[in-house]
C-alpha cells in the first residue's frame, strides 16, 4: 500500500488517456455524487458497512487461526471412534485451502459487486457469512462430516 500512495499521484481535473471518449450510455452503478470522508462517517450507512466489514474480517481471521486445531480435534480418533483421525499435515493443508479459498474470494465478491451492484453484494455476503459461521458448529456437533473421514 505504501508503494502506491509514494508512486500513484491523482490526475489533473482536465486530464484524459488519449484516445479516450466518454460514454452517453447510463450505468446505474456507476454515481454521478461524491461524498466527502467528513460527511460519510456522519451516515448509517457508513457504520453499517464497517460493523460488516469489522465482523467478518475479524471471523476470518479466528477461523485461519483455529482451522487446523479445530479440524485436529473434530476429526480426532476419538470423536470419530473409527482409529482415523486428522494429521497435522492434513490439517496444514486444510488451512493452506482455506487461504486460498480467502483470496479467490477476493476475486470473486469484487466481480460480483460490479455485476450486482454494491448493496445486495453486501447483503448476500453478510447473509451468507451468518449462515455458513452457524452451519459449521451445527455440522460439527452433529457429526454429519463423518462419512468424508
Amino acid at each position: 500500500m505504501q508503494f502506491g500512495v509514494w508512486s500513484i499521484r491523482v490526475p489533473a481535473d482536465d486530464w484524459k488517456p488519449a484516445g479516450y471518449v466518454p460514454s452517453n450510455e447510463h450505468n446505474a452503478l456507476i454515481t454521478t455524487g461524491n461524498v466527502t470522508a467528513d460527511n460519510a462517517i456522519k451516515t448509517p450507512q457508513f457504520w453499517l458497512l464497517w460493523v460488516v466489514l469489522c465482523m467478518n474480517v475479524t471471523a476470518g481471521i479466528g477461523v485461519l487461526e483455529t482451522a487446523s486445531p479445530l479440524i485436529q480435534e473434530t476429526f480426532s480418533d476419538t470423536a470419530m471412534g473409527s482409529g482415523r483421525g486428522v494429521t497435522a499435515a492434513a490439517a496444514a493443508g486444510f488451512v493452506g485451502l482455506l487461504s486460498l479459498f480467502n483470496l479467490l474470494g477476493r476475486f470473486f465478491w469484487s466481480s460480483a459487486s460490479d455485476k450486482l451492484g454494491r448493496k445486495p453484494t453486501y447483503a448476500i455476503y453478510f447473509g451468507l457469512g451468518i449462515l455458513l459461521y452457524a452451519l459449521v458448529p451445527t455440522l460439527g456437533k452433529a457429526r454429519s462430516l463423518r462419512c468424508l473421514w
